[in-house]
């Protein structure tokens, strides 16, 4: 989870970019042939973000798992992904969006 606050909203407008470019392309497709496969790299490059996100999270909390497994659930299910994601934080008594420069250490918020 690390970076700064800039980083974290610059992967979520790219995650954001890449899902709004797989639709547009893959209906620009209907009119301009082949864009079908730049539009599954968009797809798949933004399951490769909430991917990543999904095992910061994973690793900070400690919850077992593994990259594959984040992958193919960031490729399938990536709404429920982000549920979980959010639920992650909700169970620890957090906001959604946590301050990063704090750390969560049992069950607190403490400053570095």
């Amino acid at each position: 989870m690390g970076g700064s606050a800039a980083g974290a909203m610059l992967q979520a407008v790219t995650g954001y970019v890449l899902w709004v470019s797989w639709i547009v392309l893959l209906i620009a497709d209907t009119q301009v042939s082949g864009l079908y496969a730049t539009a599954w790299i968009c797809y798949l490059a933004h399951a490769a973000l909430v991917c990543a996100s999904r095992a910061a999270v994973r690793e900070h909390f400690s919850i077992n798992g593994n990259v594959l497994e984040d992958y193919f659930s960031s490729l399938f299910l990536y709404s429920s992904v982000a549920v979980q994601l959010d639920t992650a934080f909700q169970k620890k008594g957090l906001a959604t969006l946590v301050p990063l420069p704090y750390k969560v250490e049992k069950e607190t918020l403490q400053q570095p």
